[in-house]
């Protein structure tokens, strides 16, 4: 696998030293990487350049720009939108650690991590040390906090009631409502499809396998994103690999798309750009990586990070960033980053 500068030949991408943009594929270009909310640890709503966050793992945007932030070590589900003009976060539910259902921040969870929104607003939680998937339905004060499936640590498949995980991390959600969820203790992709918990991809052993799906093995499975075709990219953190799950005449087989040479440090999230490419949070090495196809090869480059554990803004590749956890890609093709070392909601600026 290349590992090449901003140069290609069918996918064009070019990177001025000097300038602040970069360009990808003709159109789309990430800038400058900034704060958009957050400081310091805490835990304190308003407006973005006071409000607080605490460890921020997963994070989601809906179809109207709204972001969602799973605030893990506040034990809190986040929301920034606009309110009269005004960049607001507020907490949509949760107030201290442990798991009951109810409304609001009567509602408690137990460091949430993955976090995904459907068509309809519905937001799912991926409850990483209650073992459950958690759905909020509303907002404001009147939000329901309910359990999807999951209850103690195991694993089992089958009736939602009866189903189990251990650590849940990351979801994703398709444009039928089927919920995908990157079960890490049990190094498994699942499903939720109606009333049913079922695996995907995953043989339950920790290792680094391809082939066909319920043969492969996957060590601590974190980030998931599915892709226009529906494939599930996975960022499979304890093999530093980005896994890729495909489906064809209705048989899954999992490959491994970046990572045999060693070019990531405990990728955490993926996400999927505008234009097809993969995001990856590589953590350790305190960047943003995109996986780049093009018909001859598939490309690794920077985005966005120094390489510093620190939270500077500026322009994306001398900006540094703090242990990145999550990503999330806007309608707009922003691009919105989990900062857990640095208790930060960045944004890398697109064109």
């Amino acid at each position: 696998m290349a590992m090449i500068p901003w140069a290609f030949s069918s996918i064009r991408l070019r990177a001025l030293l000097s300038a602040l943009i970069i360009t990808v594929a003709g159109n789309t270009s990430a800038g400058e990487l900034y704060t958009v909310s957050g400081s310091e640890g805490g835990y304190k709503d308003g407006p973005v350049a006071t409000a607080l966050f605490s460890g921020p793992s997963g994070i989601a945007v809906d179809d109207k720009g709204d972001i969602f932030v799973a605030d893990s070590k506040n034990h809190r589900i986040r929301k920034i939108s606009s309110v009269n003009g005004t960049l607001v976060v507020s907490t949509l539910a949760g107030s201290h650690r442990g798991t009951r259902d109810g409304i609001a921040a009567q509602a408690l969870f137990n460091y949430p991590t993955g976090v995904a929104v459907d068509k309809s607003g519905n937001v799912f939680v991926a409850e990483y040390y209650g073992h459950r998937i958690r759905k909020i339905t509303g907002s404001g004060s009147q939000a329901l906090v309910s359990t999807v499936a999951g209850n103690d640590s195991g694993f089992a498949d089958g009736a939602l009631q009866s189903a189990r995980f251990k650590n849940p991390a990351g979801l994703a959600v398709d444009a039928a409502g089927n919920l995908y969820v990157a079960d890490s203790g049990n190094n498994r992709i699942r499903k939720i499809t109606g009333t049913r918990v079922s695996t995907v991809a995953g043989v339950g052993g920790s290792g680094k396998q391809d082939g066909p799906a319920l043969s492969a093995r996957f060590s601590r499975p974190f980030g998931i994103a599915l892709d226009s075709t529906g494939s599930i990219y996975v960022a499979d953190r304890g093999n530093n690999r980005v896994r890729k799950i495909s489906f064809a005449d209705k048989l899954a087989t999992v490959s491994t798309v970046a990572g045999n040479l060693s070019e990531f440090n405990s990728p955490y999230g993926v996400a999927i750009d505008k234009k097809g490419a993969v995001l990856v949070v590589d953590s350790m090495n305190n960047r943003i990586r995109a996986i780049i196809f093009d018909a001859q090869a598939t490309h690794i480059t920077t985005i966005a990070g120094s390489g510093q554990g620190n939270s500077t803004d500026g322009h994306a590749l001398q900006a540094g960033i703090n242990y990145p956890n999550g990503v999330a890609v806007s309608p707009t093709g922003d691009i919105y980053i989990a900062e857990d070392g640095g208790d930060r909601i960045r944004k890398i600026t697109t064109n």
